[in-house]
């Protein structure tokens, strides 16, 4: 789980963060007006998704700093 202060934090240095999120957290990023580029990825194999979610760093569902 990640904080809506910490999504703040790294939108205050710039950046963006990328999140593993399902559509109810979208809603809950828009009604903080954290309006989420929303990127879908379709793969072609249970096997592929698990390598996927496997990239993740240290930051529960942050992928990226």
């Amino acid at each position: 789980m990640i904080r809506m202060s910490a999504i703040r934090e790294i939108i205050s240095r710039g950046q963006h963060a990328i999140l593993d999120v399902n559509p109810s957290v979208v809603e809950k990023l828009n009604f903080a007006q954290l309006y989420p580029i929303v990127v879908l990825v379709k793969v072609d194999s249970k096997k592929s998704l698990k390598e996927i979610r496997g990239l993740k760093g240290g930051h529960g569902t942050l992928l990226g700093r």
